[in-house]
């Protein structure tokens, strides 16, 4: 558990410095010279799966072999951090994955051969994609909302005209005058 815990710190500042890298690279030449970085972020990753995977394991093995109500509070405990450590290697490894793709679609990947341009245009088409559909969305929803304006607007004409309706019947028959006034 502790190498876990040192390799996710580990890893996490790498991610931050990643980041860094891409920005200060970006600023200053426009290309980001960080596939090293990536690379290593990628082995290491690699790294914190295979101990992850071998806590599991030992994990089941003392759930199997937990007999008594204190054992399994334990295995119960060391099960927990393994989730937490878990999750927590999820969050750090998708942020260095959206890091770089980010800079995958706005700068270019110049790990990659010839067929990087084709690879930055297909993130560019599926980004407009997105959009795209996004604004569709949003569209829908705010013809829903009008939908919904005109439909209370019209209600409201609607009890508005026999409102004053009752009105005019209660002025012209008395009788009736007297069973509104009742209600």
């Amino acid at each position: 558990e502790s190498d876990i815990e040192l390799k996710l710190i580990s890893y996490s500042k790498l991610g931050g410095s990643y980041a860094n890298t891409l920005s200060e690279t970006t600023q200053t030449s426009g290309t980001p010279n960080s596939s090293s970085i990536y690379q290593i972020s990628n082995s290491m990753s690699v790294e914190i799966e295979q101990l992850l995977s071998n806590l599991s394991d030992v994990n089941s093995t003392m759930a199997d072999m937990a007999s008594s109500a204190t054992t399994a509070s334990t295995v119960h405990q060391h099960q927990s951090k393994l989730r937490d450590y878990t999750k927590e290697y999820r969050q750090i490894r998708n942020k260095i994955s959206d890091i770089h793709t980010q800079a995958e679609l706005f700068v270019g990947s110049t790990s990659r051969g010839g067929d990087s341009e084709a690879d930055r245009m297909d993130m560019l088409l599926r980004e407009r994609g997105s959009i795209q559909s996004t604004h569709a969305g949003a569209d829908s929803f705010l013809q829903a909302g009008s939908a919904v304006r005109s439909a209370l607007s019209s209600q409201n004409q609607y009890l508005a005209n026999t409102t004053s309706q009752l009105g005019t019947i209660r002025g012209t028959f008395s009788s009736i005058d007297t069973i509104y006034s009742a209600i």
